[in-house]
């Protein structure tokens, strides 16, 4: 069944796997594309953006991811988790006489909000949604990392700056998609690899310069092998300074065009589509997720099965249209953690059987932070339902418009760019350039972004960082590096394509019959082969 997007106006397919995946869970069909459906989720997710404010409770100075001009009260952590507030102080009758979006909303913007989701951090107060890191910076979407810095959807890494999507690196420099690599710099798709620079789909690699597709190789320099004593005397050469680091990378650049692609990043998968996938099995047009079963239109997920139209997920089950989630059976939900049988609701935790609830811990049967008897929750539920349905709202995730957030301040920026124009022409809220260090004349380590112009300064821990790897000083900022990092990577999105592989002893005549969905775009230039060729050229 085709179906036309209520925002974009382009035409999606829905399945009869999706079809059943709906009824299962007695939802409608969405009226959304899955891109707009990701857009509208990432609206509500701000990451990056720090503030300076007080906590609205104990008045401590803290980092927050909200203004300070926000309607709702934030509290920092430890407040918004003790027992000096009840989120049921605020509970509301439903009244049916206006829409559920309406009241809920309203709902929204008198409870009280935490600035950062930033758990059991050790000096480490610039990160966010973060679990378990110690002398960490500016990271987010990071769990159990220690002394790294600029990072973004990280686990497991130690001495790292400036890496997306890595794991369990230790002592590396601007990685991209790498695993289990120690004295990395600029690296991507790469894993088990040691003391390189500038790497491309290198596996159990070490002592390489510039090369790309190698395995089990050392001593290499833009693909050529050299003596240990050669490689030392001419790297040397090539990391002398800034000048030769950057006609090194102009070479890489060349190489890489050359380099031979796999139509899709991931191993260990079975009947997937999508891309950076790993262990997954019966799962749709899904991106970067690990572990995740008989699933659709997941993105940021590990653990996770039974689900559809999630984002930063872990160990998800029977969920819906839901940001930021830890648990079974969520559906429109916005940060639960461990909250069955919830919908519509925003940062609960520990609870179950809750319908438009808000900073909930430890509570059942819900509607609006009002308890009720499990009779009166479930026919009062239905009721609502049925009004939504009537309204047309049911199904529907929370608007981009209503965001605590303006567009550019959120994920949706990041991975659905917009000018600002487009943005208000939405309706939706722009947020004018931002400037999150104050430019001082007496700041020796106060630098001014080569691209943005905005402000950024140099921690003390950076500099002995970029020392001791023998890289030179970034010139743009934090937030240009980051997406500097995202433009090198596919987008989230699907085409058909056919293998370009022309070798002959591959067994093929002429170019390779092979056709499969990539998230390479077809005027994307890399030379892309199936599996099967990729595997004959490589191995």
């Amino acid at each position: 069944m085709n179906k036309q997007c209520a925002k974009c106006n382009k035409t999606f397919q829905i399945t009869d796997q999706d079809l059943a995946f709906y009824k299962k869970i007695d939802v409608p069909m969405p009226t959304h594309c899955p891109d707009c459906r990701q857009q509208r989720r990432l609206a509500w997710r701000n990451e990056r953006v720090f503030y300076e404010r007080q906590c609205d409770l104990c008045q401590q100075h803290i980092i927050s991811m909200y203004q300070a001009n926000v309607s709702f009260p934030v509290y920092c952590q430890a407040c918004w988790f003790s027992d000096q507030w009840d989120p049921k102080d605020y509970a509301q009758n439903y009244d049916f006489t206006k829409s559920f979006f309406q009241q809920f909303h309203g709902l929204q913007k008198l409870i009280p909000r935490v600035a950062l989701v930033n758990n059991q951090g050790e000096n480490s107060p610039y990160i966010n949604f973060a679990d378990r890191n110690k002398n960490c910076y500016l990271t987010t979407s990071c769990n159990d990392c220690e002394d790294c810095y600029y990072g973004f959807f990280m686990l497991g890494n130690k001495n790292c700056v400036d890496v997306s999507y890595a794991y369990h690196n230790e002592y590396c420099y601007e990685l991209i998609d790498c695993s289990k690599c120690y004295q990395v710099r600029f690296a991507q798709n790469s894993t088990n690899c040691l003391d390189s620079w500038f790497l491309y789909d290198c596996s159990n690699c070490s002592n390489c310069f510039g090369c790309t597709n190698l395995r089990q190789k050392g001593y290499y320099i833009f693909n050529q092998a050299y003596s240990a004593e050669e490689y030392k005397m001419i790297v040397t050469k090539l990391t002398a300074d800034a000048t030769s680091l950057t006609e090194a990378r102009a070479k890489f650049t060349e190489l890489k065009k050359k380099a031979i692609y796999k139509y899709s990043k991931g191993s260990h998968n079975e009947r997937v589509s999508g891309g950076g996938l790993e262990g997954c099995y019966n799962v749709k047009r899904c991106f970067e997720a690990t572990e995740l079963i008989d699933s659709a239109y997941c993105y940021n997920a590990v653990r996770t099965k039974n689900s559809y139209d999630v984002s930063f997920a872990d160990g998800a089950e029977l969920c819906y249209e839901a940001q930021s989630i830890i648990g079974y059976s969520s559906c429109f939900t916005l940060f639960c953690r461990q909250c069955p049988d919830s919908w519509y609701s925003d940062s609960c935790h520990n609870s179950h059987d809750l319908f438009g609830c808000i900073g909930l811990r430890k509570q059942q049967f819900c509607i609006l932070n009002k308890q009720y008897s499990v009779k009166e929750y479930f026919a009062i539920r239905e009721k609502i339902i049925q009004q939504m349905t009537k309204d047309q709202e049911f199904g529907e995730y929370f608007s981009i418009a209503q965001s605590f957030f303006a567009y550019n301040e959120s994920l949706a920026n990041t991975f659905y760019p917009l000018k600002s124009e487009e943005v208000k022409q939405h309706g939706w809220r722009w947020q004018e350039p931002f400037d999150n260090v104050k430019r001082s004349e007496s700041d020796s380590q106060q630098q001014v972004c080569e691209k943005c112009n905005r402000s950024y300064r140099f921690i003390q821990q950076e500099l002995k960082f970029y020392e001791s790897l023998s890289v030179p000083l970034p010139k743009q900022c934090f937030y240009c590096r980051l997406s500097a990092r995202e433009t090198q990577r596919n987008p989230w999105q699907l085409f058909q394509r056919q293998c370009m592989c022309t070798q002959i002893d591959h067994k093929h005549q002429g170019r390779c019959a092979e056709t499969f969905e990539t998230n390479y775009a077809p005027d994307n230039t890399a030379i892309i082969y199936c599996e099967e060729c990729y595997n004959k050229e490589i191995y």
